[in-house]
């Protein structure tokens, strides 16, 4: 029996059994803090067939057990993931959450691309005048006295 999939913009802490099926866009080593030589996390955005970007991230603890095994821009099925807040840390994905690979998490590579990967989203000038302003606006709210 073939898993029920979900989508990104559904994502929520409310459970771990999540399954998806999604690009890999991007990934990327993430330094440590206070050692700019030791790596902390590797992190990724990850895009669903509705277009919805999500980051995700594998901590150190896992790295011996995913490297080598994901490429950019392949299509993978996804399943189990700690989904936590991005508050605490810099979030390069418009959603809140973030996915955290665990012992639990497995991914396969899917052969058969059954949705078109869009790398770049296009925005007209005139939508990126209203997102600077709604952004500029909320800095001012942010840290207005």
């Amino acid at each position: 029996m073939a898993l029920a999939t979900d989508f990104l913009e559904d994502v929520s802490p409310k459970k771990l059994d999540w399954c998806f099926n999604v690009y890999l866009i991007r990934f990327w080593e993430e330094p440590d803090k206070n050692n700019e030589e030791k790596i902390n996390s590797i992190d990724m955005v990850i895009q669903d067939i509705k277009g919805t970007r999500v980051q995700g991230s594998i901590p150190d603890s896992l790295f011996k057990e995913w490297m080598g095994k994901l490429e950019e821009f392949k299509i993978y099925a996804m399943i189990n993931f700690i989904v936590a807040d991005t508050r605490p840390r810099t979030c390069v994905a418009t959603c809140k959450w973030i996915l955290t690979f665990c012992k639990k998490t497995t991914i396969k590579c899917v052969e058969v691309r059954f949705f078109e990967l869009r790398p770049f989203i296009m925005k007209a000038i005139p939508e990126l005048y209203v997102f600077k302003k709604r952004v500029c606006n909320m800095h001012i709210e942010l840290f207005d006295d």
